[in-house]
């Protein structure tokens, strides 16, 4: 992804979220944007959106897979998760 194109699509992402009323639509966003900004470092932005997609379709296992890795998940220390997110990223 370009992302440069980021900023708009984040902002985009927003709007939708406001329009949407479908709750596994919702979560769909939610995903996305925690997505993108775990891409860009907004780290605890990204894990509100992940938690809120699991809350809204807890199916979603990939969102539960990042909360983990960000150190948010059952049984990851924080610094530990976030360490070998960092290092994926940079490596």
């Amino acid at each position: 992804m370009d992302m440069r194109a980021a900023p708009d699509r984040l902002a985009s992402l927003h709007m939708l979220l406001l329009e949407e009323h479908d709750p596994l639509k919702r979560a769909a966003l939610h995903l996305e944007l925690a997505t993108l900004q775990m891409s860009n470092g907004q780290f605890e932005q990204a894990g509100r959106h992940f938690r809120e997609a699991l809350h809204l379709d807890e199916t979603l296992e990939v969102a539960r897979q990042r909360l983990r890795e960000l150190g948010v998940g059952v049984g990851t220390r924080p610094k530990t998760g976030l360490r070998k997110l960092i290092s994926r990223m940079i490596g």
